[in-house]
């Protein structure tokens, strides 16, 4: 069984060494599996909102940023070419095939 302390150290000591290879952004999904994976019992005796409310009272006394994922990549041109001919098929529905 770990100590809060023990436990909080463990994990910081996990986010700088994944940062220190280059991942930088390490969710709030991440530290849980993270969380869960060190101590099996984290989620023993709390809900998941109560644990993610703790990874970030976490992250705020350690001082780590929230990351957030920001874009998914772009598509490919055939797959934009599939959402333009969704699009025009579905205004032409709306506006009729006679008007333009």
């Amino acid at each position: 069984v770990l100590t809060m302390d023990v436990y909080d150290c463990m994990l910081l000591e996990w986010v700088n060494d994944t940062r220190k290879y280059k991942v930088r952004a390490i969710t709030t999904r991440c530290l849980l599996l993270m969380s869960v994976r060190l101590e099996n019992r984290f989620l023993e005796d709390r809900s998941e909102q109560a644990a993610i409310e703790y990874l970030r009272r976490f992250r705020v006394r350690n001082m780590l940023s929230v990351r957030r994922i920001t874009h998914k990549g772009q598509r490919k041109r055939s797959e934009l070419q599939i959402v333009a001919d969704e699009f025009g098929h579905a205004k032409l529905q709306v506006v009729g095939p006679n008007r333009k």
